[in-house]
């Protein structure tokens, strides 16, 4: 299944809105989380991972639907990707 990266990143800025992150602006500037660069990316891993923490869990500390999507959305900042080398 291919990923929709437009409808993952405005999800992602709405999160961000919520949390009131300061990363917001700098995605919202970019347009896709994919032209972040890896440390930016990972900020933003961590505040979703922070939100996963917070609402992602039910009573019986499976994931909830919320934690569901909040693991594809950190799926979607492709942390194992580096940035490629500078010439």
């Amino acid at each position: 299944m291919q990923r929709d990266w437009e409808k993952d990143t405005a999800r992602i800025l709405e999160i961000l809105q919520k949390r009131e992150s300061p990363l917001r602006p700098v995605l919202a500037r970019a347009k896709d989380i994919r032209r972040l660069p890896h440390a930016v990316r990972l900020e933003i891993g961590d505040a979703l991972s922070q939100e996963m923490l917070e609402e992602g869990f039910s009573p019986t500390d499976d994931f909830n639907e919320y934690g569901l999507e909040l693991d594809g959305l950190i799926g979607a900042c492709e942390l194992t990707r580096e940035d490629p080398p500078s010439r």
